[in-house]
């Protein structure tokens, strides 16, 4: 079931416009997004794979989980195959990702909610013991992700998991011009126009440095925090809420 999301939060002013170009973007595309992804985003099954060796939760545990940026719902299926017992609640910003997302989720019924939200003033249906965000956070301003990932925290339960995919800079210019380049070469070697790819990328995204996300995550109040993959400006990194009797 599809509904709808939180209503606006004055306490996170961001690029409103931008982001209404982003779900007009995914909108267009959602229907041919997974045909293209894995020839513009480096190590992207490599991604999914390192994001659920990293859920620190047993294949037989009973659990809520929640997916940020469902989008066509591919990592959330993987995850609800390797949990049986797990049931997710997937947002999105783009009405069509969310009908991808439900076509090819539908045989998990009713251990799916899908619900339309932009993360910048979401409404949790938790709590989680798990949040997952492929991709999607990039589109938020710095100061919005630094909220969005305290929100997260008051979401999960007590040493519950948020792992995160994200397109990031480098922690230095050098560093992010040299990894942008690598990007646009990986581009190019899938036959596609890099220049063409990465306009989109330039109008509608707002990475921000590894570094400064592992410290907001600190900041926010989580634990163990760590990069678990690495790979051109692309990596998977989260931590764990403190639990109970760390209070």
């Amino acid at each position: 079931m599809i509904s709808s999301g939180g209503d606006e939060d004055a306490r996170n002013p961001y690029d409103r416009a931008r982001m209404s170009r982003v779900e007009a973007h995914f909108d267009a595309e959602s229907s041919v997004y997974d045909e293209v992804i894995e020839r513009i985003i480096p190590g992207y099954v490599e991604q999914n794979v390192a994001l659920l060796d990293a859920i620190p939760l047993a294949a037989e545990r009973r659990f809520r989980a929640a997916d940020l940026g469902i989008g066509t719902g591919r990592l959330a299926a993987l995850v609800l195959e390797r949990f049986p017992n797990a049931d997710l609640v997937g947002y999105d910003i783009s009405s069509g990702m969310l009908e991808q997302s439900a076509e090819a989720l539908s045989e998990y019924g009713t251990r799916v909610r899908l619900a339309r939200a932009d993360l910048a003033d979401i409404e949790f249906a938790g709590p989680f013991e798990l949040v997952i965000s492929g991709l999607a956070i990039h589109h938020l301003e710095d100061e919005t992700k630094r909220n969005l990932f305290r929100r997260v925290l008051e979401a999960l339960e007590p040493g519950g998991a948020f792992l995160v995919r994200e397109v990031v800079l480098g922690d230095t210019e050098e560093e992010t011009e040299r990894l942008h380049a690598e990007w646009r070469a990986f581009i190019r070697e899938n036959g596609l126009d890099d220049a063409e790819v990465l306009a989109a990328h330039e109008d509608e995204d707002v990475p921000a440095p590894l570094g400064a996300q592992l410290e907001w995550l600190r900041e926010a109040g989580f634990e163990d925090v760590r990069v678990h993959w690495r790979r051109m400006n692309f990596a998977v990194f989260g931590g764990t809420a403190p639990d109970a009797g760390d209070a």
